[in-house]
Protein backbone atom coordinates (compact mmCIF):
# COMPACT_ATOMS: atom_id res chain seq x y z
CA UNK A 1 0.00 0.00 0.00
CA UNK A 2 1.46 3.69 -1.01
CA UNK A 3 2.20 6.03 1.57
CA UNK A 4 -0.06 8.81 1.92
CA UNK A 5 1.15 11.78 0.51
CA UNK A 6 3.22 14.33 2.10
CA UNK A 7 1.02 16.80 4.05
CA UNK A 8 2.82 20.09 5.36
CA UNK A 9 -0.01 20.50 8.13
CA UNK A 10 1.16 17.59 9.99
CA UNK A 11 4.81 19.02 10.17
CA UNK A 12 3.20 21.75 11.84
CA UNK A 13 0.78 20.08 14.55
CA UNK A 14 4.04 17.80 15.43
CA UNK A 15 5.91 21.01 16.29
CA UNK A 16 2.83 22.10 17.73
CA UNK A 17 2.15 19.23 20.11
CA UNK A 18 6.28 19.21 20.60
CA UNK A 19 6.01 23.08 21.90
CA UNK A 20 3.23 22.18 24.36
CA UNK A 21 4.39 18.85 25.36
CA UNK A 22 8.27 21.30 26.40
CA UNK A 23 5.75 24.06 27.94
CA UNK A 24 3.89 21.68 29.98
CA UNK A 25 7.54 20.13 31.05
CA UNK A 26 8.68 23.65 31.92
CA UNK A 27 5.38 24.65 34.11
CA UNK A 28 5.63 20.95 35.71
CA UNK A 29 9.61 21.77 36.75
CA UNK A 30 8.79 25.67 37.40
CA UNK A 31 5.51 24.82 39.75
CA UNK A 32 7.62 21.92 41.25
CA UNK A 33 11.15 24.31 42.04
CA UNK A 34 8.57 26.88 43.26
CA UNK A 35 6.69 24.55 45.88
CA UNK A 36 9.78 23.32 47.14
CA UNK A 37 11.80 26.41 47.42
CA UNK A 38 8.35 28.37 49.11
CA UNK A 39 8.64 25.30 51.98
CA UNK A 40 12.04 25.93 52.63
CA UNK A 41 11.96 29.83 52.87
CA UNK A 42 8.91 29.34 55.18
CA UNK A 43 10.70 26.98 57.21
CA UNK A 44 14.36 28.49 57.23
CA UNK A 45 13.92 32.00 56.51
CA UNK A 46 13.90 33.16 53.14
CA UNK A 47 18.00 34.71 53.44
CA UNK A 48 18.91 31.07 55.11
CA UNK A 49 18.01 29.29 52.25
CA UNK A 50 21.00 28.71 49.01
CA UNK A 51 19.83 27.72 45.33
CA UNK A 52 21.73 24.48 46.74
CA UNK A 53 19.34 23.79 48.95
CA UNK A 54 16.25 24.19 46.78
CA UNK A 55 18.03 22.28 44.04
CA UNK A 56 18.71 19.22 45.90
CA UNK A 57 15.69 19.51 47.86
CA UNK A 58 14.02 19.65 44.01
CA UNK A 59 16.33 16.83 42.42
CA UNK A 60 18.12 19.28 40.50
CA UNK A 61 21.13 20.44 39.48
CA UNK A 62 21.93 24.16 40.51
CA UNK A 63 22.64 24.76 36.54
CA UNK A 64 19.18 23.77 36.18
CA UNK A 65 17.87 25.98 38.56
CA UNK A 66 19.09 28.79 36.87
CA UNK A 67 17.75 27.68 33.51
CA UNK A 68 14.65 28.39 35.20
CA UNK A 69 14.96 31.02 37.86
CA UNK A 70 17.60 33.55 37.02
CA UNK A 71 17.90 34.43 40.60
CA UNK A 72 16.57 32.91 43.71
CA UNK A 73 13.99 35.89 44.19
CA UNK A 74 12.44 35.44 40.82
CA UNK A 75 10.83 31.76 42.59
CA UNK A 76 8.71 34.71 44.52
CA UNK A 77 7.26 35.91 41.00
CA UNK A 78 5.89 32.55 39.64
CA UNK A 79 3.03 32.79 41.41
CA UNK A 80 2.16 36.50 39.86
CA UNK A 81 2.68 35.42 36.44
CA UNK A 82 0.63 32.19 36.98
CA UNK A 83 -2.20 34.36 38.54
CA UNK A 84 -2.01 36.85 35.36
CA UNK A 85 -2.20 34.25 32.45
CA UNK A 86 -5.46 32.91 34.88
CA UNK A 87 -6.97 36.24 35.13
CA UNK A 88 -6.40 37.38 31.37
CA UNK A 89 -7.84 34.02 30.30
CA UNK A 90 -10.90 34.51 32.92
CA UNK A 91 -11.62 38.52 32.19
CA UNK A 92 -12.05 37.20 28.13
CA UNK A 93 -15.12 35.19 28.88
CA UNK A 94 -16.54 38.04 30.72
CA UNK A 95 -19.81 39.19 28.66
CA UNK A 96 -19.27 42.94 27.15
CA UNK A 97 -22.09 44.12 28.76
CA UNK A 98 -21.32 43.35 32.58
CA UNK A 99 -19.64 46.45 34.07
CA UNK A 100 -15.93 46.16 34.18
CA UNK A 101 -15.26 46.02 37.70
CA UNK A 102 -17.82 43.02 38.21
CA UNK A 103 -16.24 40.98 35.64
CA UNK A 104 -13.06 41.15 37.45
CA UNK A 105 -14.59 40.50 40.64
CA UNK A 106 -16.53 37.39 39.08
CA UNK A 107 -12.89 36.59 37.05
CA UNK A 108 -10.65 36.49 40.48
CA UNK A 109 -13.16 34.22 41.81
CA UNK A 110 -11.45 31.90 38.85
CA UNK A 111 -8.43 33.03 40.04
CA UNK A 112 -8.68 32.36 43.47
CA UNK A 113 -10.57 28.84 42.81
CA UNK A 114 -7.23 27.92 40.77
CA UNK A 115 -4.72 27.93 43.72
CA UNK A 116 -3.98 26.23 46.99
CA UNK A 117 -4.21 28.10 50.05
CA UNK A 118 -2.07 27.16 51.55
CA UNK A 119 0.51 27.44 49.05
CA UNK A 120 -0.81 31.40 48.94
CA UNK A 121 -0.04 31.65 52.96
CA UNK A 122 3.48 30.50 52.46
CA UNK A 123 4.02 33.08 49.64
CA UNK A 124 2.80 35.90 52.22
CA UNK A 125 4.35 34.96 54.98
CA UNK A 126 7.53 34.72 52.96
CA UNK A 127 7.35 38.11 51.85
CA UNK A 128 5.87 39.50 55.26
CA UNK A 129 9.22 37.79 56.89
CA UNK A 130 11.71 39.08 54.11
CA UNK A 131 11.55 43.37 53.75
CA UNK A 132 14.25 43.07 50.92
CA UNK A 133 12.39 40.72 48.61
CA UNK A 134 9.48 43.23 49.58
CA UNK A 135 10.21 46.56 46.62
CA UNK A 136 10.57 43.20 43.73
CA UNK A 137 7.40 41.83 44.40
CA UNK A 138 5.35 44.93 44.50
CA UNK A 139 7.26 45.87 40.93
CA UNK A 140 6.75 42.54 39.90
CA UNK A 141 2.58 42.98 40.63
CA UNK A 142 2.75 46.56 39.37
CA UNK A 143 4.56 45.23 35.67
CA UNK A 144 2.49 41.77 35.62
CA UNK A 145 -0.53 41.37 37.61
CA UNK A 146 -1.74 45.65 37.45
CA UNK A 147 -1.13 45.28 33.91
CA UNK A 148 -3.68 42.18 33.25
CA UNK A 149 -6.38 44.72 34.69
CA UNK A 150 -5.33 47.54 33.06
CA UNK A 151 -5.07 46.14 29.76
CA UNK A 152 -8.48 44.95 30.28
CA UNK A 153 -9.90 48.21 31.70
CA UNK A 154 -8.92 50.13 28.56
CA UNK A 155 -10.25 47.17 26.06
CA UNK A 156 -13.78 47.26 27.76
CA UNK A 157 -13.84 51.03 27.67
CA UNK A 158 -12.31 51.69 24.86
CA UNK A 159 -10.00 54.18 25.89
CA UNK A 160 -6.34 55.02 24.40
CA UNK A 161 -3.44 52.30 25.75
CA UNK A 162 -1.71 55.90 26.72
CA UNK A 163 -4.78 57.14 28.69
CA UNK A 164 -4.18 57.93 32.53
CA UNK A 165 -7.29 56.28 33.60
CA UNK A 166 -6.92 52.61 32.97
CA UNK A 167 -3.74 52.77 34.70
CA UNK A 168 -5.18 54.49 37.82
CA UNK A 169 -8.32 51.97 37.91
CA UNK A 170 -5.78 49.16 37.59
CA UNK A 171 -3.72 50.72 40.39
CA UNK A 172 -7.15 50.97 42.72
CA UNK A 173 -8.31 47.50 42.03
CA UNK A 174 -4.56 46.08 42.75
CA UNK A 175 -4.59 48.36 45.74
CA UNK A 176 -7.87 46.54 46.97
CA UNK A 177 -6.74 42.92 45.91
CA UNK A 178 -3.28 43.33 48.22
CA UNK A 179 -5.48 44.74 50.62
CA UNK A 180 -7.95 41.78 50.81
CA UNK A 181 -4.53 39.10 50.72
CA UNK A 182 -3.20 40.93 54.00
CA UNK A 183 -6.44 40.86 55.65
CA UNK A 184 -6.47 36.88 54.75
CA UNK A 185 -3.27 36.34 56.27
CA UNK A 186 -3.95 37.94 58.93
CA UNK A 187 -7.71 37.27 60.28
CA UNK A 188 -8.28 34.20 57.94
CA UNK A 189 -11.51 33.65 56.37
CA UNK A 190 -12.68 32.80 52.87
CA UNK A 191 -9.96 34.51 50.48
CA UNK A 192 -12.70 34.32 47.69
CA UNK A 193 -15.22 35.96 50.15
CA UNK A 194 -12.24 39.04 51.29
CA UNK A 195 -11.58 39.75 47.22
CA UNK A 196 -14.93 39.84 46.24
CA UNK A 197 -15.99 42.11 48.91
CA UNK A 198 -12.77 44.75 48.66
CA UNK A 199 -13.79 44.81 44.99
CA UNK A 200 -17.52 45.68 45.61
CA UNK A 201 -16.39 48.46 48.01
CA UNK A 202 -14.48 49.52 44.59
CA UNK A 203 -16.65 48.94 42.83
CA UNK A 204 -19.32 51.03 44.84
CA UNK A 205 -16.89 54.04 45.31
CA UNK A 206 -16.62 54.34 41.54
CA UNK A 207 -19.01 56.54 40.23
CA UNK A 208 -17.25 58.44 37.54
CA UNK A 209 -19.33 59.35 34.16
CA UNK A 210 -18.70 58.13 30.91
CA UNK A 211 -16.62 57.52 27.91
CA UNK A 212 -15.63 61.15 28.56
CA UNK A 213 -11.96 59.67 29.48
CA UNK A 214 -11.16 58.99 25.63
CA UNK A 215 -10.73 62.64 25.69
CA UNK A 216 -8.44 62.87 28.24
CA UNK A 217 -4.63 63.13 26.23
CA UNK A 218 -1.60 61.59 28.21
CA UNK A 219 -0.45 63.60 30.46
CA UNK A 220 2.94 64.63 29.00
CA UNK A 221 0.89 65.77 26.16
CA UNK A 222 -1.52 68.17 28.58
CA UNK A 223 -0.36 71.81 28.50
CA UNK A 224 0.53 73.92 31.61
CA UNK A 225 -2.19 76.80 32.28
CA UNK A 226 -1.36 80.31 32.16
CA UNK A 227 -0.58 80.17 35.51
CA UNK A 228 1.09 76.90 35.51
CA UNK A 229 -1.45 74.84 36.70
CA UNK A 230 -2.37 72.01 34.05
CA UNK A 231 -5.97 72.76 32.74
CA UNK A 232 -9.07 70.68 34.23
CA UNK A 233 -10.11 67.91 31.82
CA UNK A 234 -13.34 65.94 31.64
CA UNK A 235 -13.96 62.93 34.58
CA UNK A 236 -12.50 59.52 33.12
CA UNK A 237 -15.53 56.98 32.06
CA UNK A 238 -17.31 54.78 34.36
CA UNK A 239 -16.11 51.42 35.30
CA UNK A 240 -19.17 50.69 37.21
Amino acid sequence: MAAPPWNPEDDDEKRSLSAKLREQRLETVVAEVERVALRLFDQDGFVNVTVEDIASEAGISVRTFYRYFPTKEDVLHVRLRREARTLRAALEERPPGEAPVRSLRVAYEQVVAFEDPVHVGRWIRVIAATPSVLAGVIGAIQLINNAAIRDFFASRLGVPEDSMAPWIWAAAAGGAIEAAHIRWHLNGGDLNQIISEGLEILERGMTMSAPAAAAIPPAAAIPPAGNGQRKRTAAPPSVT
